[in-house]
C-alpha cells in the first residue's frame, strides 16, 4: 500500500469527523431554534385556552347566579299579562326595590302559559329564558346588560370579581400547561389598558424566537375601564428544551461515536493491511535472496558436471555433489521453516514427546556449534540441579540452535560471547542464551517474536533470514508449556530467558 494513501487517510478522517459533527450541530441548533418556536406558539395557544376557559366558568357562575336571583322573589317579581288583542301572554321581569327604575318584558312564541299564584314551572321556563340570553349576550362581549337594575349591578358585580381572581387564573394556567406537557415556571402579569407604556414594551419582546413570554391577552371587559390584559413570562425553557433534546442528543452522539468508530476500526485495519503488506513483500524479498543462492550453487556444479570434464576428476566431483547435497538440504529446511509456520497458523504441529536429558541436549548443540561456527566460541554452564524434561527433542533442539544461530549472526564484534547456563527454580528449569553482540532497540522488543517481523535496517538486510526464527521458538515453547522473552540493551548484548517445566 503507498505511504500517500495511508499518510491522507489520517487527515481524512478528522476531517469527516470534523464535517459530521458540524452537520450534527446545525442540526440540532435548527432543531432548538424549531423547538422554542413551538414552545412559543404552545404558551400562546395555552394562555388563549385558558382565557376561553376562564370566561366560560365566569358565564356559568353568574349564569347560575342570575337564575337564582331571578327565582328569588326578594330580588326580582316575574309575572305576566294577557293581552287580548293579540291574544298573547306578555311576561314582565321587574326590581323588587326599585321596580319603576328599569324592568324588562317580552313574549314567547315557544311558552304562552300564564304565571299563576302557588306554581313556579312557567317562572323556571321564563328565567331560564333570561339567563340564556344573559349567557349568549356575555359570552360574545363579556358585557352585562341590564334587565333590572338590581340584577345588573349583582352580575356585574360578580363578573368584577371573577375577572380579577389571578390565583384561579394561574392554577387553570398551570393545569393547562401540564396537560400540554410544557411544565415548567411562568409569572402571570395583568395589566390595565391604560397602562401603554408597558403593554408597548411588553407587545415589542412577544417574539417567537425568544419563546420567553406569550402575547397579549385580552381578560375581558366591554367597558374601557374594565378592560384588563394578561400575559405569561417565562424562563429559560431549559429543562423543557433539553426532555425535548435528549432523544436527538443520544442519537447524535450515537451517530458520532459509531462512525468514529467505525473510521478509527478501518484505519486500524488499513494499517495492519499495510504492515502485512511490507511483511509479506520483505518475506518475498528474503526469500527470494534465500532461494537464490542454493539454486544458483546447484545450477553452477550441475554445469560443471555437465561440461567441463569434472567427472574425470573424482575428488572434484565428491565436491560438486557434496556442495550439491549441502545446498539442496538448506533449500529443504528453508521449505520446511515456511511449512512449520503454516502448521502452526492451522494447530496441526504434532508433537513427539518424549523425556529428555536437558544437559544432554545442550551438549549436543554445543558440539553441532562447533561443526557450524568453529571460530565462535560457545560456552555452556549447567548449574541445574534437575534437568529431566518432557518435550520434542527435534522441535527442542531447534529452537535453542535457532536461538545460538542468532546470536552469532546478529553480534557485531570479532570475537562473540555466546553462552548458555541453565538453573533449575521450583518444578522448572530455566535457560539463558546470553551473547554480548549489537543488543535490540527497546521499542521492537515487545515485536520481537512476532511472526515475520525484523527489526528494521533501511533496505539493507546485512543478516538474511525470513523473521520466522524467532516466532517459531515462541511457538514452539508454548506448545511445551514454557515462555520465553528477551532482555536486551543496545551494544551490550542480548539475553534470552526460557522457562520449561521439569518432567513429574
Amino acid at each position: 500500500m503507498k505511504r500517500l494513501l495511508t499518510d491522507k487517510f489520517v487527515p481524512a478522517i478528522f476531517i469527516c469527523l470534523a464535517v459530521l459533527l458540524a452537520v450534527q450541530w446545525y442540526s440540532l441548533h435548527h432543531f432548538i431554534v424549531l423547538q422554542r418556536i413551538e414552545f412559543n406558539k404552545s404558551i400562546n395557544n395555552t394562555l388563549e385556552k385558558t382565557i376561553v376557559d376562564a370566561r366560560k366558568m365566569r358565564t356559568d357562575s353568574i349564569s347560575r347566579s342570575m337564575y337564582r336571583w331571578l327565582m328569588d322573589t326578594t330580588v326580582t317579581k316575574i309575572y305576566s299579562k294577557r293581552n287580548e288583542v293579540l291574544e298573547t301572554t306578555v311576561y314582565y321581569v321587574q326590581d323588587v326595590k326599585a321596580p319603576q327604575i328599569q324592568h324588562t318584558d317580552f313574549s314567547l312564541a315557544f311558552e304562552n302559559r300564564p304565571i299563576r299564584p302557588g306554581s313556579d314551572s312557567v317562572k323556571a321556563i321564563i328565567a331560564q329564558h333570561v339567563v340564556s340570553i344573559f349567557r349568549s349576550q356575555y359570552a360574545a362581549y363579556e358585557a352585562v346588560f341590564y334587565y333590572t337594575h338590581t340584577l345588573g349591578e349583582r352580575a356585574a358585580e360578580l363578573s368584577k370579581v371573577l375577572r380579577n381572581d389571578t390565583v384561579q387564573l394561574r392554577e387553570a394556567f398551570r393545569k393547562n400547561l401540564e396537560d400540554a406537557r410544557l411544565s415548567t415556571a411562568f409569572r402571570l402579569k395583568f395589566l390595565e389598558e391604560n397602562d401603554s407604556v408597558r403593554i408597548n414594551r411588553y407587545a415589542a419582546n412577544a417574539l417567537p424566537a425568544q419563546s420567553l413570554q406569550t402575547r397579549l391577552f385580552k381578560t375581558g371587559g366591554h367597558n374601557k375601564s374594565q378592560r384588563m390584559f394578561v400575559l405569561a413570562t417565562f424562563n429559560d425553557p431549559t429543562r423543557w428544551l433539553v426532555n425535548r433534546l435528549l432523544v436527538p442528543i443520544l442519537v447524535s452522539i450515537g451517530i458520532v461515536i459509531g462512525v468514529a468508530a467505525a473510521l478509527l476500526y478501518l484505519y486500524r485495519v488499513i494499517r495492519k493491511q499495510k504492515k502485512l503488506a511490507q511483511l509479506k513483500n520483505d518475506f518475498i524479498d528474503n526469500m527470494t535472496h534465500e532461494l537464490k543462492t542454493p539454486i544458483a550453487t546447484i545450477a553452477a556444479a550441475a554445469e560443471a558436471l555437465q561440461h567441463f570434464g569434472v567427472r574425470n576428476d573424482e575428488q572434484k566431483t565428491e565436491k560438486y555433489l557434496t556442495n550439491i547435497a549441502y545446498q539442496a538440504d538448506r533449500l529443504n529446511t528453508i521449505v520446511n521453516k515456511v511449512l512449520d509456520i503454516s502448521l502452526f497458523d492451522r494447530n496441526e504441529v504434532a508433537l513427539e514427546k518424549t523425556k529428555i536429558p536437558l544437559n544432554e541436549l545442550l551438549r549436543e548443540i554445543q558440539q553441532t556449534h562447533r561443526l557450524v561456527h568453529p571460530e565462535v566460541e560457545l560456552s555452556v554452564h549447567l548449574n541445574a540441579s534437575e534437568t529431566e524434561i518432557t518435550g520434542d527433542r527435534f522441535h527442542l533442539k531447534n529452537v535453542l540452535f535457532n536461538l545460538v544461530d542468532n546470536a552469532v549472526k546478529h553480534s557485531n564484534r570479532e570475537k562473540p560471547e555466546i553462552s548458555i547456563v541453565t538453573v533449575t527454580e521450583g518444578d522448572h528449569s530455566n535457560i539463558t542464551v546470553h551473547d554480548n553482540g549489537q543488543g535490540v532497540p527497546a521499542d521492537h522488543l515487545p515485536r520481537i517474536f512476532e511472526k515475520f517481523y525484523r527489526v528494521p535496517s533501511g533496505n539493507i538486510h546485512r543478516v538474511k533470514g525470513f523473521g520466522l526464527g524467532l516466532y517459531y521458538v515462541k511457538k514452539i515453547i508454548e506448545l511445551h508449556d514454557g515462555v520465553v522473552h528477551m532482555e536486551s540493551e543496545l551494544g551490550k548484548g542480548t539475553s534470552v530467558h526460557i522457562r520449561l517445566p521439569l518432567s513429574a
